[in-house]
């Protein structure tokens, strides 16, 4: 099974200020015009599944929509990450089961009606309502959590999730996060991807990428070729 990884193309999750350029040109490989109507999270930068599309995704930076990408062939739909390409129908396909949107008077939206409302299922992501209508399910950022205080996107120390689901994802990165905390400033490898990492400083985790060609390595503390770290399981 192939994936599309757009993320890994992009150096995704690598802040930069060449980051935004890399994504501007692309426009000629696998991108459409900009959704006017798409509303981004309001902080940090994260890929946003388009509600209504199942093979189109939007890249916000900052509360900024940069670029919406589609999917390069026919047949292929964005899958739970956001910003890869899967079959459709795979495991990995999860738009049949993406939450209802654009509901009239919809009652998640009772709290805040013009603004960010509290995913039920799920305290890692939250819905955008307008006028009492819900325009649209969102991720908040890499290792961060939706606060029903504040209704905005923020650290997990500072948000209590109560009945909502957090993922085994999200799980390991409050196990990262909590090392960050107790050991330091060092590296440390993402659990599910052998090509990420974090670097822990100030306490924070922040999530790296090597180049596709290269995993990471804890021994090394650098991205280095697969052959010298034999240890490394991809």
């Amino acid at each position: 099974m192939h994936n599309y990884q757009f993320g890994h193309l992009l150096g995704f999750r690598s802040i930069s200020l060449s980051f935004v350029a890399i994504v501007i040109s692309l426009n000629n490989y696998c991108c459409s015009g900009q959704d006017t109507d798409f509303k981004c999270p309001s902080s940090g930068f994260s890929w946003q599944a388009d509600p209504r599309n199942c093979s189109v995704s939007h890249l916000c930076v900052f509360g900024k929509l940069v670029q919406t990408i589609s999917c390069p062939k026919k047949g292929l739909v964005i899958g739970q990450d956001n910003y890869s390409c899967v079959p459709k129908g795979s495991h990995f396909d999860n738009c049949g089961k993406r939450i209802k949107l654009f509901v009239v008077n919809d009652p998640r939206c009772a709290r805040n009606p013009n603004g960010n409302n509290p995913d039920a299922r799920n305290c890692a992501q939250f819905i955008n309502c307008f006028n009492s209508t819900s325009m649209g399910l969102q991720k908040c950022p890499e290792g961060l959590f939706f606060s029903t205080t504040n209704f905005t996107c923020e650290y997990p120390e500072n948000v209590s999730c109560g009945s909502r689901s957090i993922s085994p994802e999200y799980r390991n990165l409050l196990k990262i996060g909590e090392r960050c905390r107790n050991e330091g400033t060092h590296l440390i490898p993402n659990p599910t991807d052998c090509h990420r990492y974090y670097q822990c400083q100030g306490g924070l985790d922040s999530p790296k990428a090597c180049s596709p060609d290269l995993v990471f390595s804890k021994k090394a503390q650098a991205c280095v070729q697969p052959w010298e770290a034999p240890d490394v399981k991809c």
